[in-house]
């Protein structure tokens, strides 16, 4: 493999270079892996198998053009020494693009429908309930479903045990998240009485209230892990609720099922899985899930017998 991606850099056009070189990383799965992704794998530990050959072609175009450098073998070149690069193209690789209430219409169907009756459940039943952000970037999404569930719990007049785990790949979005500092643009879809209430401004940055810091735990964890199924922290999975939007967009098809069926094994019977709004399930996997509203993309986890 190594031998045929060298030959292709040294006699083709340094388009198809790119795009011979991307759907090597892509699709050739086992080792020995080309040039990029053996650095990327032995100098930062990044695996990138499982992102989709279109969208590391354009990333890849992006730091070409950025960095100045001719073609993808000066790139290569460049990333190999330079390590300032090496990070830089792997921020690249994980897009951490997000804000507050980013798809409004689906975080008012969670407060006004699905959690509410989720809580009254668990209030009945003493439960304890567990929510997992898979891909939290900086941490947007993870406190916004920790406002609603603080207002929901006040205005219920019930607070129930609650552990809500946010998980990326990048250090530097967590980083930014354990901060929980954030741009105006960042706080746009938040109503005022929330901004008002959860957030304190400073110097024209918003900082998140220490209340809903702390109800969520922030992780380092690879969703395309292959050795595991849930976060180390949650210690056996069992969620009632797994979001994970605007992620799997960047994924290779095996990839993406891969991270599907480990979210199925990690919820709970009947559990929720909550998908961005142009992500949707494949039909093969309609014996594992169903979709619970025509317009967004939530689905329940069946129970295996429910199709016999």
């Amino acid at each position: 493999m190594i031998e045929c991606v060298n030959c292709m850099l040294k006699k083709e056009s340094n388009s198809t270079n790119l795009l011979y070189l991307i759907h090597a990383v892509t699709e050739q799965l086992l080792m020995p892996k080309n040039d990029i992704a053996h650095l990327l794998l032995n100098k930062l530990d990044i695996d990138i198998s499982s992102l989709k050959a279109s969208y590391l072609e354009s990333v890849l175009n992006k730091r070409i053009t950025e960095t100045n450098t001719k073609d993808i073998e000066s790139y290569i070149k460049m990333v190999e020494v330079d390590q300032g690069e090496r990070r830089t193209l792997h921020y690249s690789l994980y897009n951490d693009y997000s804000h507050f209430f980013r798809n409004p219409l689906m975080f008012e169907f969670s407060a006004r429908q699905l959690l509410p009756k989720l809580i009254q459940q668990k209030a009945e039943n003493n439960g304890l309930l567990r929510m997992w952000t898979a891909g939290c970037a900086s941490g947007e999404e993870s406190y916004t479903v920790a406002i609603i569930l603080k207002e929901l719990f006040h205005q219920m007049n019930m607070e129930i045990p609650t552990t809500l785990i946010a998980t990326d790949i990048e250090d530097r979005s967590l980083e930014k998240a354990r901060q929980g500092v954030y741009s105006e643009n960042a706080v746009g879809n938040v109503k005022h009485k929330y901004l008002e209430k959860y957030f304190h401004k400073r110097n024209n940055q918003y900082h998140i209230c220490e209340c809903i810091k702390e109800m969520v735990i922030l992780e380092k964890y690879d969703i395309a892990d292959k050795y595991s199924y849930a976060p180390p922290s949650s210690i056996f999975g069992s969620f009632d609720i797994i979001g994970c939007r605007n992620v799997l967009i960047y994924f290779n098809e095996k990839s993406r099922q891969a991270a599907i069926n480990k979210f199925y094994r990690a919820l709970k019977p009947d559990g929720l899985l909550v998908l961005g709004e142009s992500e949707f399930l494949p039909d093969n996997l309609t014996n594992k899930f169903e979709r619970l509203n025509s317009i967004l993309s939530i689905y329940r986890k069946k129970n295996i017998y429910e199709d016999a």
